[in-house]
């Protein structure tokens, strides 16, 4: 197993070899920096370096093992295909750089206009995708240098109606409209969704067996609520009706929070599923919709609700359970039915 000592060695010896590649070849003055040079995973030994290209721009690439390759003989492969693409990455800096320029002015124009049309997208600017080092060793750096892609970077809202960005891998110019205009249905649906709360004067909503559940397990209503409307989600132990560890996960979808306790593996319940997967689930599932919850699990957390349509997957029936949806302002504390 590598320490940080291991593998800070490893990469001396990869840039060293990699230095005496370019020296070879007769390109030492090209330019290199021990800095540049990291590796993701040591179990995977994916080595990367970040190549400069101009202000604010830099060229990700990478190596990793082949089939069969001991840990130095990949490094060694790395450092030599790694000088060749250090030679075609300096012949097309200048490229790469239009290259990049005419992307963000493209993306840049495309978001004004999806603002225009009241989509809430930002250009957070445009990068490059890693590129593997083998594929920047075409003897002409020209070939070479089609294998570097655009990647894009826009934000706009997640599922969870939280600011999240995007990376939209790009290789024509043409393409840049078309690609962003593809968010333009979803990012309307969570603005929506986002705007719909917001007007009838709330931060989130929250389903009833997700409050049932918070209650259950002694967990304060109002921080839980508070934790996934800042970032979306969030995981609390519990300890089962058995005695035995859990946990209870809330998410937020698109604006709702719902929930999922690993507790009884024999009625799950997911988000807004409950799943009958014990040992008798009913001969005929469709003949229990619209009957109290009761019918099918004796878990009094249902107390009061009734089964909707059903999914019968194999041998595990999915049923909706029809629940009341409460409104929260969470600076206020207060708590609210959302009208059918």
């Amino acid at each position: 197993m590598h320490n940080d000592i291991d593998t800070a060695r490893e990469l001396d010896a990869v840039f060293a070899m990699t230095c005496k590649a370019l020296r070879k070849m007769g390109r030492g003055q090209i330019a290199l920096s021990r800095e540049w040079f990291s590796i993701s995973d040591n179990r995977a030994a994916e080595y990367r370096i970040q190549v400069p290209i101009g202000r604010d721009l830099a060229l990700p690439i990478f190596g990793s093992y082949q089939s069969g390759e001991d840990r130095m003989g990949y490094a060694s492969r790395f450092a030599a295909e790694l000088a060749l693409a250090l030679v075609n990455v300096e012949a097309a800096r200048w490229s790469l750089r239009r290259y990049a320029g005419a992307m963000r002015r493209a993306a840049a124009a495309s978001i004004d206009r999806s603002v225009e049309l009241g989509i809430e997208l930002t250009l957070e600017g445009v990068a490059f995708k890693e590129t593997r080092a083998f594929h920047l060793t075409h003897r002409d750096w020209r070939e070479a240098s089609f294998h570097v892609l655009a990647e894009v970077r826009v934000t706009g809202l997640d599922y969870q109606l939280l600011p999240a960005t995007q990376h939209l891998i790009i290789e024509e110019l043409e393409d840049v409209e078309g690609e962003i205009r593809a968010l333009h249905e979803e990012q309307l649906d969570y603005q929506a969704a986002r705007d719909a709360i917001r007007q009838r004067g709330a931060d989130i909503a929250v389903d009833e067996m997700t409050l049932r559940h918070l209650d259950r397990y002694g967990i304060n209503r109002l921080e839980a609520l508070r934790m996934v409307a800042a970032e979306g989600g969030t995981i609390f132990p519990i300890v089962t009706r058995e005695g035995l560890p859990g946990h209870l996960s809330l998410t937020s979808d698109a604006g709702t929070i719902r929930c999922h306790p690993l507790d009884r593996g024999d009625f799950v319940w997911l988000r807004d599923v409950l799943i009958l997967e014990g040992a008798h689930p009913p001969a005929e599932p469709h003949a229990f919709v619209g009957h109290p919850v009761s019918t099918v699990c004796p878990d009094e957390i249902y107390e009061g609700l009734v089964l909707g349509e059903v999914e019968a997957r194999a041998r595990c029936p999915e049923y909706k359970v029809i629940q009341p949806i409460h409104l929260v302002d969470l600076a206020a504390g207060r708590f609210w039915p959302l009208a059918a």
